[in-house]
């Protein structure tokens, strides 16, 4: 009995460092491209926030909610609870344990479901009565897809950031509007 809460009580030791290493990695890949990061102090769905205060041309504040999902290999999760929030984006960073070898994908919510309705893991019982699906062993479909379309570099989180400057501006058109007629 004593070897199993040992063993539990290391799974979680190693799951902490693990998550640890992870947000510490994406953390410099997001400073090294030039974002400010921010992390809430409660745990309710968003593990950092990334942020523009100003792009250059805009004078537009920019911010990104980012869950994190860290791997000492590689790992693909999604979760329905992560739906509700608003523009959330997710990061999959894996090798934690080796910075130099480790990398991130990162993509929208509504991605990351399509990317797991490929081998069917929305269809799966966890995916229906627990609300989410997890796999430490992505297949090679899901693999291509990540490398080919959500492999992030500094240039990547530079063109999210500008998109989401974009976006933003966008979505607060109507409300411009809305008062220059009032």
């Amino acid at each position: 009995m004593k070897v199993r809460k040992q063993k539990k009580k290391q799974k979680r030791a190693d799951n902490a460092v693990v998550e640890f290493l992870g947000r510490n990695i994406l953390i410099a890949q997001l400073m090294d491209a030039g974002l400010e990061v921010a992390i809430p102090a409660r745990d309710r769905g968003v593990d950092l926030i990334a942020f523009q205060d100003c792009l250059p041309k805009d004078n537009n504040f920019t911010f990104i909610p980012i869950q994190l999902k860290a791997s000492s290999s590689g790992s693909f999760s999604i979760h329905k609870k992560h739906g509700r929030i608003q523009n959330l984006l997710m990061a999959y960073v894996w090798c934690v344990r080796h910075p130099s070898e480790s990398v991130t994908y990162a993509m929208r919510y509504a991605d990351a479901v399509k990317i797991g309705r490929k081998p069917r893991y929305t269809e799966t019982p966890s995916w229906r009565k627990r609300g989410g699906y997890s796999t430490s062993r992505p297949g090679k479909e899901i693999r291509r897809i990540l490398e080919e379309k959500h492999r992030m570099t500094s240039e990547n989180w530079r063109r999210l950031a500008k998109a989401q400057s974009m976006k933003a501006r966008l979505a607060a058109l109507p409300k411009v509007a809305g008062f220059l007629a009032a």
